[in-house]
């Protein structure tokens, strides 16, 4: 917990921080650009998440 990830979704690369670590699953949270919700989390398969740095 608390990586720096990117992932890929919807053709748009994100970076985040893993809030949560399950069997195959990670939570991670992360910021959009633009709009009123700009934080948000994801539950993603953790094969498509990378490190950072």
């Amino acid at each position: 917990m608390g990586q720096r990830v990117q992932f890929t979704r919807k053709g748009r690369v994100y970076q985040g921080v893993v809030e949560e670590v399950g069997r195959s699953k990670v939570t991670v949270a992360y910021q959009v650009k633009t709009g009123p919700q700009r934080d948000r989390t994801l539950s993603l398969h953790a094969a498509l998440v990378d490190p950072l740095g």
